[in-house]
């Protein structure tokens, strides 16, 4: 029996096995898109940086007047920390994505194959309105390479940073 809103359907085995299947599709589908945004915003906000830094320092470097310089410095390092701050921010709310999407995908594929060995499956993957994810669940696969992708961009974003105070050092 599975409870859908008020009503009790009674479900075959092959029906259940197919609808855990295409769950099972869809979960691994979300999965690689999440990670796809990831790589995605990481791309768009590291040229964004280096893009605004050209824009910005570009004239600078012919004119070399002190007070635009300091202040062009100041301004590229509130520029910088807050795309850092941004990319941070959409980095952890994509892994939490990703780590409930493995939770759950982990879950049916177990149903799924308690279904094949002919088991009474838990039928709470099946059941839409009820929260799936334990706070204590951990994920089999936690995509932690993914941080390999962040800090390497963190780190470039912060190190142009510091040559742009060095090089322009001399001018204030």
């Amino acid at each position: 029996m599975c409870l859908v809103g008020r009503f009790q359907v009674s479900l075959t085995m092959e029906t259940k096995a197919k609808l855990i299947m295409n769950a099972i599709k869809l979960d691994r589908s979300e999965i690689r898109l999440t990670r796809e945004r990831i790589y995605t915003t990481v791309s768009y906000i590291a040229a964004a940086s280096f893009a605004i830094t050209a824009f910005l320092v570009g004239p600078q470097l012919t004119e070399r007047d002190a007070l635009k310089v300091a202040s062009l410095l100041v301004l590229l390092a509130i520029i910088d920390i807050s795309l850092l701050t941004v990319l941070w921010g959409l980095f952890f709310r994509y892994m939490a994505d990703l780590r409930g999407g493995q939770i759950i995908l982990e879950k049916r594929e177990r149903m799924l194959y308690e279904l094949q060995l002919n088991q009474k499956a838990d039928e709470q993957a099946l059941d839409i309105f009820r929260a799936l994810i334990d706070p204590k669940d951990r994920p089999k696969i936690a995509h932690n390479e993914l941080y390999w992708v962040v800090i390497p961009v963190s780190f470039a974003m912060l190190f142009k940073l510091l040559a742009l105070f060095w090089m322009l050092r001399a001018t204030w």
